[in-house]
């Protein structure tokens, strides 16, 4: 059975507690105290019992606590009321908090929320303002903003970025390691220098201290599409110890444009997303690029996949709209070097024992439209079964999953923690019981059908005596489930104190669109 909810440490009942109590506060003293001030434009501004609540929070909570306190609220914005949440940001951001993420505001707070942290002297060290779309009328809070974080190292704008803030930027944030400008429309070639020149009266006089701090520059998205590659190669170029450029999907083509210039440099890249690679490219960023551990080829043209394996440090590949036979060249010459892998839109049949056979060691899968067949034997003994020893995330989208390939994957490690299937109709009762019977599933913490038409309430009994550590369990609402009998497993999961959560969302036609994905955006991975 699943385990029981931990008995909540005195740490967390204390946080809540005061969670709660200052929310509360907030909403008494502005709805209907007799105090409650409001500024013309109907946004409220402390009255002088917030301020004694402010000071008696700053002398009970170390600035640690209350940015935690005050990360928990914003990030409820579905919950919380945009009011409540601004007021939190003038209550708690005090000198001390080191990261803010804004979250969501209306356009209307955009402008009072930036000048609350603007002038709260706090000493961010991470700010996340991707929630707030800042257009002309608000671009002097931002600019007030940055002016003003010198000690910020990891800074989000994106969507709101031209060649005016990055030239703030780059003047007055010298720790600055992270910037995420992704979608940015309105950057040019003046803007992308101005990251890492200093000039005086429009007059080159060196590098400022950004060009030395900068590791990852996310200049990707949406609105990267019109950037040309000269402009962005200049950051290859200017920056020494760049990383990544996020999401921007022509950085082999960077790449590739200034190793014809000066085929001597090197560029410390650990990360890579190009379009429409070449061979020839390819082997310019191998030459180039001897740092690389990951890359997303899209749509790459001709063998250029062939050749992937001449990336001594590759550990984490991902392709899209590429023939397998390509891939399978690669993956016999990567010798299991690699440790995650993402297919979407492959040409070809992939045979999961081959897979294995070539990428013995990886620690996640993830799938997206691969026609998927298996030659495992069904056979008990380990050696054949732990195909992948090491797999710990599973994910297998816009693909019917058959009964064998389903019993494959739960058999293939001892270690999965996260498991999703996309349309699993052809799964009854009877498969998925046999093949999680003869599965070892103890760390299995979240499992989900994107559609499963014949799993019932049976299915779900079995899931829950034979993986012990489940925690998450999904979509009920795309199996043949009657509502009354999700509700009803609910309130036993509640009345036995049973951490679990039973998750339905949509109804059985929607499908797979009511997928919930169990990790976090892979963009992630271009900043690590």
């Amino acid at each position: 059975m699943p385990p029981h909810k931990a008995v909540p440490t005195l740490r967390w009942l204390a946080n809540d507690r005061v969670l709660y109590t200052v929310c509360g506060v907030i909403l008494e003293e502005l709805f209907f105290g007799e105090q409650g001030q409001w500024e013309q434009l109907g946004h409220p501004v402390l009255t002088p019992r917030l301020q004694i609540v402010r000071d008696v929070l700053c002398n009970a909570l170390v600035p640690k606590l209350q940015q935690e306190l005050l990360n928990t609220i914003l990030e409820r914005d579905e919950a919380v009321e945009a009011t409540v949440r601004f007021t939190a940001v003038q209550l708690l951001l005090v000198p001390g908090v080191t990261r803010l993420a804004v979250g969501h505001f209306p356009e209307p707070f955009y402008a009072p929320v930036l000048s609350a942290i603007a002038d709260s002297a706090a000493q961010l060290q991470t700010l996340d303002l991707r929630g707030v779309w800042v257009r002309d009328m608000h671009k002097f809070y931002l600019c007030q903003v940055i002016r003003r974080i010198h000690t910020i190292r990891h800074l989000t704008l994106r969507y709101t970025s031209d060649d005016e803030i990055l030239a703030i930027v780059g003047k007055h944030c010298p720790l600055l390691e992270t910037l995420d400008i992704s979608g940015s429309e309105n950057i040019s070639d003046p803007g992308i220098r101005s990251l890492y020149e200093k000039r005086i009266n429009d007059e080159f006089k060196g590098f400022n201290d950004c060009a030395k701090t900068l590791k990852v520059v996310d200049i990707g998205g949406p609105g990267a599409q019109h950037l040309p590659v000269g402009q962005v190669s200049l950051l290859l170029r200017f920056l020494p110890n760049l990383t990544s450029l996020g999401a921007f999907e022509r950085t082999g083509a960077a790449v590739q444009m200034l190793f014809e210039e000066d085929p001597t440099l090197r560029f410390n890249l650990i990360y890579l997303h190009d379009l429409y690679s070449t061979k020839q490219r390819m082997e310019i960023i191998v030459r180039s690029c001897p740092k690389l551990q990951g890359m997303y080829l899209d749509c790459p043209k001709g063998s250029a996949v062939q050749i992937v394996h001449q990336n001594k440090e590759l550990r984490n590949f991902k392709v899209h709209k590429c023939r397998w036979s390509d891939i399978e060249v690669a993956l016999i010459n990567l010798h299991s070097r690699l440790r995650t892998i993402y297919m979407s839109t492959i040409w070809g049949t992939v045979d999961i024992l081959a897979l294995a056979k070539y990428c013995s060691n990886l620690t996640r899968i993830e799938f997206h439209g691969v026609t998927l067949i298996s030659t495992v034997p069904d056979l008990s003994t380990a050696q054949t079964t732990l195909i992948f020893p090491e797999l710990r995330e599973l994910f297998i989208y816009r693909t019917p999953v058959s009964p064998d390939i389903f019993g494959t994957f739960l058999r293939c490690s001892e270690v999965l923690e996260h498991v999703a299937f996309g349309e699993c109709n052809q799964i009854s009762d009877q498969v998925l019981s046999d093949h999680i019977a003869s599965s070892s599933l103890d760390h299995l913490t979240q499992l989900w059908f994107g559609q499963a038409q014949q799993l019932t309430l049976p299915s779900l009994q079995v899931i829950l005596e034979k993986c012990p550590a489940v925690t998450s369990i999904g979509n009920l609402a795309a199996w043949a489930l009657h509502s009354a009998e999700i509700s009803f497993m609910k309130m036993q999961l509640e009345l036995s104190n049973t951490d679990l959560t039973l998750h339905d969302y949509g109804s059985l036609e929607q499908g797979e669109g009511f997928i919930i994905i169990l990790h976090d955006d892979d963009d992630e991975q271009q900043h690590e």
